[in-house]
């Protein structure tokens, strides 16, 4: 009996150790994978938004976005679809082209590799050691994944995928898998909207594809806000060259 106690208690030592260690890693390798974002004076690379649902009342969901991104030190710029987004040591610009509106504010106090999708939620859970989650690691001689799922139903986040390159930290894709309550979906009977119970959330997925990794190519006037926008002498600002006619809708005093 007291071997039997004594090897039970081992095991238990190690199965900890092991837990211990591979949150040591993964805290490690959410940390170079900051590192080489923040530290990176200039990079560029592609992305690739892809969302799917789960079928619920027949009615399925698939959507595509595509942007570029460019970092620079403080500066960073990216454009996905319709939408940009640029700042300076000055200032944030964003400009939607549908609706022809240019947002001014001041810039956010962070290093350019902030603004990396994702980059927010994976500093706020290696803040607090994953709490919440189980974790694994796997390495090939290629790639290394993380991956993360919720012991939480609570968690706005049910599972996390995070694949890397082994030698940079650059993130190749992540696949995210989450749940949201629908506001507006549902069925019509009689002429009559029947709304789906708050019960049944849909299950939905997105992944992010980091393509085409390179220099980033600076052109001269990139960081120029005058290329955007101008004081017109009121006090006002308007919008200049191809922004010209655009609402321009300044954040700060």
């Amino acid at each position: 009996m007291y071997m039997k106690n004594l090897l039970f208690l081992l095991l238990f030592i190690a199965a900890g150790n092991q837990v211990g260690a591979q949150l040591d890693t993964v805290i490690s390798h959410f940390s170079k994978i900051g590192t080489y974002y923040d530290s990176t004076r200039s990079l560029a690379f592609d992305v690739k938004f892809e969302y799917e649902s789960d079928t619920l009342l027949g009615n399925y969901e698939h959507r595509e976005n595509q942007g570029t991104f460019i970092m620079n030190g403080n500066r960073y710029y990216y454009k996905l679809d319709h939408t940009e987004c640029m700042q300076t040591d000055s200032f944030m610009l964003t400009v939607m082209d549908k609706e022809q509106l240019i947002m001014v504010g001041r810039p956010t106090p962070f290093a350019s590799g902030g603004v990396v999708p994702l980059r927010d939620k994976m500093d706020s859970l290696k803040k607090v050691n994953f709490a919440g989650y189980t974790y694994m690691v796997t390495k090939t001689d290629s790639v290394y994944a993380i991956y993360l799922s919720a012991t939480d139903t609570a968690n706005d986040i049910q599972k996390i995928s995070l694949f890397y390159d082994p030698f940079t930290y650059s993130i190749i894709q992540y696949v995210v898998a989450f749940d949201y309550l629908p506001e507006d979906d549902g069925i019509i009977e009689a002429g009559e909207l029947i709304r789906m119970s708050p019960t049944s959330p849909r299950h939905m997925k997105l992944k992010v594809s980091f393509l085409n990794y390179r220099p980033a190519d600076i052109e001269e006037d990139m960081f120029n806000v005058d290329r955007y926008v101008k004081a017109d002498g009121t006090g006002q600002w308007i919008g200049v060259g191809k922004y010209e006619g655009f609402v321009v809708t300044k954040l700060f005093d």
